[in-house]
């Protein structure tokens, strides 16, 4: 057990050497309920798909800062990309209702990036160009939504600004160990989980709604993680 040491809290191979990364993976958990809760009654299966999916980041993303083994970083990588490409398949298809080609273009530049930055050293900011592929695509979604004049590019705008926060303590949590032991990483998956909160309740506004500027239905209200 133990075999992954990446962020500062850890300080030993026990199952629960990183109690604050591994609980704030709740966070996840609240968003998928919340996100859910707002689809309303006009739930389908895109908000079935993207909301299960972020509860199965926090649950794999828990079982890596617990286990830090190979099993668990499985089980915290393979959510992440399962949500990534389903996010931009349903955003393709529901949202800007591109077709085949369209969709498949988007799919083809989102591999070109993620293959672009793998090229680029792994120990680059703590590990985070990963993520970068998936900031520019958020971006580039939002104002491509925007120019469809549907709802809800505004939401995937702001969380690609939480998404840019959320990147840039992840990247200097092993940097700030000394002054700061727990680190920075428990924030990374607070933030995360508003990102993916926006980006479920984006979907769930925009769907259907032309030249709305950036309304939403009465069952999805604008504020981040409110209750009806």
């Amino acid at each position: 057990m133990g075999e992954f040491d990446l962020y500062c809290e850890r300080t030993d191979p026990g199952l629960w050497a990183e109690p604050v990364n591994a609980v704030t993976n709740l966070a996840f958990i609240v968003a998928a309920v919340l996100a859910f809760r707002q689809a309303g009654s006009e739930r389908r299966w895109p908000d079935w798909l993207l909301t299960g999916l972020i509860a199965a980041i926090g649950f794999g993303s828990f079982a890596f800062h617990t286990m830090a083994n190979r099993v668990g970083m499985l089980a915290d990588v393979i959510p992440i990309l399962a949500f990534q490409l389903s996010f931009l398949g349903v955003h393709a298809t529901r949202i800007l209702r591109l077709g085949v080609i369209g969709t498949g273009a988007l799919y083809l530049a989102f591999v070109a990036l993620v293959a672009g930055v793998s090229q680029l050293p792994s120990e680059w900011l703590n590990g985070s160009m990963s993520y970068f592929p998936a900031l520019a695509m958020l971006i580039f979604l939002s104002g491509l939504q925007r120019r469809a004049g549907r709802a809800g590019s505004a939401r995937l705008l702001r969380a690609g600004g939480i998404f840019v926060i959320s990147l840039t303590l992840r990247s200097v949590d092993e940097a700030l160990c000394s002054a700061w032991p727990i680190g920075t990483h428990a924030a990374w998956h607070v933030l995360n989980a508003c990102v993916l909160y926006l980006c479920a309740t984006a979907v769930a506004s925009g769907r259907g709604q032309k030249n709305a500027g950036d309304s939403a239905p009465a069952n999805v209200k604008e504020e981040v993680f409110s209750t009806r």
